[in-house]
């Protein structure tokens, strides 16, 4: 009798820890990923020799991390701005901190798809020999 309490009680752990790692998993959680900066100078003059040319710019809101290695609650205020070549198919994101005077690409890349090229149904189709 007492072991099945113990077995009862373990198995309810089990179940209740399970659904806990579940719950986590479904969590948004923040993350890093590398970015390059630059002056204005050097980013342009990368930007101009790719041949593209500014389609949108935003004002945006981006978390960064305080002196203690953790998140600030409040973000920060950036300009965010999205370059492409519609015949290279090639783009640039930009952010433009106005406190350092920096930009950094938060991403670049090729093989861009124009809206009147876009499926509604789909979000990416790697169909035109990008990854291969």
């Amino acid at each position: 009798m007492r072991e099945g309490i113990i077995y009862l009680i373990l198995a309810l752990l089990s179940i209740f820890f399970f659904f806990l790692s579940v719950q986590n998993s479904w969590s948004a959680a923040w993350n890093e990923k590398p970015v390059m900066c630059a002056s204005h100078e050097e980013t342009f003059m990368t930007i101009a020799e790719k041949g593209e040319r500014l389609v949108w710019t935003a004002v945006q809101f981006t978390k960064v991390k305080g002196p203690n290695d953790t998140y600030r609650e409040e973000p920060e205020i950036l300009i965010a701005g999205y370059y492409i070549n519609q015949f290279t198919r090639t783009y640039t994101v930009l952010e433009y901190h106005p406190k350092y005077l920096v930009y950094c690409v938060t991403s670049w890349g090729t093989d861009l798809l124009l809206t009147d090229e876009l499926d509604p149904n789909t979000y990416y189709k790697p169909d035109r020999g990008v990854f291969q």
